[in-house]
């Protein structure tokens, strides 16, 4: 009897141990099979089957792995952009053309008594206008040569007086080559006088043709004379 009851022991604590290493087993299958499940989706493909109360598999779902090659390659498409818009944005801006704040640029010129030749003072200061205005050969000029003659004599004969000096001076230029697209030469006559013309100096002063040079075009587009 005895011999019996040490028979059952051993067969139960044998049981109980192949229990408790069945449970081990199926915990650890049951982990590996929760990781191994992270990786995959259920993804519905159509069946003909139309079953009611059928597992995931015979719905029509099945299990595909996740494509994470996708959200890897948008990553990295976002922080290209990110960068290439950052480069453009520290781009330093492009300078403007000198010639903008050069111009516009003038010269007066004055003339002897009833004469509408240059003098040497004239020539001198023509040239260096010419000198200014080469240190931009990007650019078109316009010029405006506007001639005057003091108050000496009648208003017809100082009229002309002063178209031929204003004359002068663009035939000068001209023959310096500038580059003047647009020319704008006249006579005033007598009007707008700078100084008075009761007096030989004021005279003087009267007798004169002013030369501007202002911007016509830069590279193909219209520039507003400032």
């Amino acid at each position: 009897m005895k011999q019996r009851n040490k028979f059952w022991l051993a067969m139960t604590a044998a049981a109980s141990t192949v229990a408790l290493v069945g449970c081990s087993t199926t915990d650890g299958n049951a982990n590996a099979e929760a990781n191994e499940e992270s990786e995959y989706e259920l993804v519905h493909m159509k069946t003909d089957k139309d079953g009611h109360n059928v597992s995931a598999a015979q719905s029509g779902f099945h299990a595909v792995k996740k494509d994470t090659d996708t959200d890897t390659n948008t990553q990295a498409d976002s922080s290209d952009a990110q960068a290439y818009d950052n480069a453009e944005q520290t781009q330093s801006p492009e300078k403007p053309n000198p010639a903008l704040a050069a111009f516009p640029i003038d010269t007066t010129v004055r003339f002897a008594f009833d004469s509408s030749e240059l003098t040497g003072s004239a020539r001198n200061e023509l040239a260096e206008l010419v000198e200014t205005a080469e240190k931009f050969d990007d650019v078109s000029l316009r010029a405006e040569i506007d001639g005057y003659a003091d108050a000496t004599g009648p208003d017809q004969y100082n009229e002309t007086l002063s178209d031929e000096r204003a004359s002068s001076v663009a035939d000068y230029l001209k023959s310096e080559g500038v580059q003047v697209t647009n020319w704008n030469v006249d006579g005033h006559g007598e009007s707008n006088p700078v100084a008075d013309n009761g007096t030989s100096q004021g005279r003087e002063m009267n007798r004169r043709v002013v030369v501007k040079f202002n911007l016509e075009q830069e590279r193909g587009m219209n520039i507003s004379a400032r």
